[in-house]
């Protein structure tokens, strides 16, 4: 096994992460290239394989091991990402082989599908670029038996049946000194209710009368502003100004009017944050959830509380999602309360479930690099999947995250919230049935993601469109 030849790099600042079926046409200049050979006849996992070959490769450069043999999937990656850089280099990449054949013959099992889906979350936050072979493209893999395309977070087409009948084959293989016959695998999904039809999505027509007043608002918004002015003038003003700039409203001392207003919220919020240790007159945080919930469901006689946490939620979205969700449960469901909160920084997935389970940590600088959960896509995103968060269970939806993870339109935000609301009503009505009595049901958002001009999607950042999002406190009855 051998490192491909580098040239020096031309920049220290390590590769973004990325995912290719095709092997890297030409040496890339920083990048730590190591092969794995998935095709090889032994009972290792994908997980040992990738091991394996990863710290092999690095002791030939001469990394330091890594001590702790005692370290789960991800602080392992992190680690191995960490002595990577250590050694000048500014990414890890993973070429791997034979992935179809191992799959062809019924030879991945769900742990190793799970660790390929780890490593594809990994790419979106880390230095990590994974190339899976041209072979790769159409393999089936034992997760939820989704395609690998929709591991990958390539859509699935939609399907409107009230039954699916999900199928994988297993071949034969055609060597003869294998012999295990061919299997075939089946998981049948119900769905209790017809998806209501999304309603045909016309563009906001944002009057002229409409778009002089959130103008005028920004601009006259000089200064200190009170918290609660802030919000409202972030929801009332900023935010609806944003949407009509996606939706074709096209004027260029407008766009710089919102980015200033949007990088003024960013320096000032990054300045604060650190304060609000000290601080008693801070913002609604995440993680101040808990406690709120527990005084609503006293006051409302709701004997059970649900914790649902919707990736990607932001404050704007979170308006219509609620919308839509009062409208699908009618008369069973009662908006008891809703509240703006702010997202700890950094604004990421990983950090808002650190915070949660530990909200002490909430204003310390943040450690170590984490991956927090592998996302899911396909048709997995659109299930509420239990997590341990702390002492508590939460559910969380990854139906916007997975959708809108590189562009976005208005379109697109609009079937989306319909879509959400959609999954939401069902998981609601399921879990106040299942209980046989009044449920609180809390919606939340962990961090919301900007969109530019061009369409292009980023989080992480500072802009009131990152930072705010909803919290929705819902009575369901049985």
């Amino acid at each position: 096994m051998s490192a491909a030849p580098l040239t020096p790099p031309a920049s220290d600042a390590p590769l973004a992460g990325a995912i290719a079926f095709a092997p890297p046409p030409a040496p890339v200049d920083g990048l730590l290239a190591v092969a794995v050979d998935l095709a090889a006849r032994d009972r290792r996992s994908v997980a040992d394989r990738v091991t394996f070959a990863v710290e092999s490769t690095l002791a030939v450069h001469g990394g330091e091991e890594d001590a702790d043999e005692e370290k789960d999937a991800k602080a392992l990656l992190v680690s191995q990402l960490t002595r990577t850089l250590a050694l000048g280099f500014r990414g890890l990449g993973l070429i791997f082989s034979g992935l179809s054949t191992v799959c062809d013959e019924g030879l991945l099992g769900k742990r190793d599908a799970a660790t390929l889906q780890l490593l594809c979350a990994a790419t979106k936050r880390l230095p990590l670029q994974l190339f899976l072979g041209v072979d790769a493209t159409e393999v089936e893999v034992p997760v939820e038996t989704l395609p690998l395309r929709a591991l990958l977070g390539e859509p699935e087409p939609a399907t409107t049946e009230r039954q699916q009948v999900l199928t994988t084959e297993t071949p034969a293989p055609a060597s003869a000194a294998v012999r295990r016959p061919a299997t075939k695998q089946t998981v049948e999904i119900t769905t209790k209710n017809e998806a209501p039809p999304v309603p045909p999505y016309q563009p906001t027509a944002a009057s002229i009368t409409d778009v002089r007043g959130w103008a005028s608002a920004l601009t006259q918004a000089r200064g200190p502003q009170a918290l609660a002015t802030l919000e409202q003038l972030c929801l009332t003003n900023y935010l609806p100004l944003r949407r009509a700039l996606l939706e074709g409203h096209e004027d260029e001392r407008l766009e710089a009017l919102v980015t200033e207003f949007g990088d003024a919220f960013g320096r000032v919020y990054g300045d604060a944050f650190p304060t609000f240790a000290h601080r008693t007159n801070r913002p609604k945080m995440t993680f101040d959830l808990f406690n709120t919930a527990t005084a609503r469901g006293r006051e409302h006689d709701a004997r059970t509380t649900v914790f649902t946490l919707v990736d990607s939620l932001r404050v704007d979205l979170g308006r219509d999602v609620g919308t839509h969700f009062r409208a699908l449960l009618g008369g069973r469901a009662k908006l008891i309360a809703e509240q703006i909160c702010w997202s700890t920084l950094p604004a990421t997935t990983a950090h808002q479930l650190r915070v949660l389970a530990r909200p002490e940590l909430a204003f310390l600088p943040d450690g170590e690099p984490e991956l927090g959960e592998a996302l899911a896509f396909g048709k997995a995103a659109e299930i509420p999947h239990r997590l341990r968060v702390g002492s508590r269970d939460i559910f969380k939806l990854d139906l916007i995250e997975a959708r809108l993870a590189t562009t976005a339109n208005g379109e697109k935000l609009h079937r989306t919230a319909h879509d959400v609301a959609r999954i939401l009503a069902t998981h609601a009505s399921d879990a106040a049935t299942t209980k046989g009595h009044r449920v609180l049901y809390v919606v939340f958002g962990d961090h919301g993601f900007g969109i530019d001009k061009h369409g292009n999607v980023r989080r992480g950042g500072t802009s009131p469109e990152e930072i705010l999002v909803p919290a929705q406190f819902w009575t369901i009855d049985p």
